[in-house]
């Protein structure tokens, strides 16, 4: 009589440490993946706040000048660029939150030169403002604003605002400059 041995193949159930580590591996590998995309976008919605509240505080001078010559041109000034003279000869700063100022009337505002070094923006966390404002609420930002004038012809200015700031992001000055022609004309 011959004897042959049953073997039985074993169903084993579970995974080999090496199926475990090639599974861990891939883990590692897509989480590391999603924090540093995670990281990236962070940046860049820094670096997007920036950017538009750069682009607001430049449109902010843009609307002040054009309204206070506007004002000049309505109260029939012979000088249609009064009180923004210092801004066609240098760099000036404005105070779209000044309402003393200097001007006669309602034509009151500021621009006071400061030959392309304007100090830097301030903002008030009480009026949510950005100006030069003094006393309790105002702190200063990274934000420096300097504004130009160029004369082109009798009736017709080029304005440029260019607002600059050391990002965050980037460890660098960068610089937003908004440019628009004005004339003396009522609207």
């Amino acid at each position: 009589m011959i004897h042959t041995k049953k073997h039985s193949a074993t169903v084993r159930s579970g995974f080999s440490l090496i199926e475990a580590l090639i599974a861990i591996s891939i883990l590692v590998i897509v989480v590391v993946g999603a924090m540093a995309l995670v990281v990236t976008t962070g940046k860049q919605v820094e670096f997007s706040t920036e950017r538009v509240e750069a682009t607001f505080l430049a449109q902010d001078a843009v609307e002040y000048v054009i309204s206070k010559k506007q004002q000049n041109v309505i109260d029939s000034s012979s000088d249609w660029l009064f009180g923004f003279k210092d801004c066609l000869v240098s760099s000036c700063g404005v105070d779209s939150t000044d309402n003393g100022g200097i001007g006669n009337g309602n034509n009151k505002y500021v621009a006071d030169m400061c030959g392309g070094s304007c100090d830097p923006l301030q903002y008030n966390e009480n009026t949510k403002r950005f100006g030069y404002g003094s006393g309790s609420g105002w702190e200063e930002t990274k934000y420096t604003r300097v504004v130009d004038l160029e004369k082109i012809g009798g009736d017709e200015a080029r304005l440029t605002v260019t607002v600059s700031w050391e990002s965050r992001e980037t460890g660098q000055t960068e610089e937003f400059v908004l440019k628009t022609n004005i004339f003396n004309t009522k609207l």
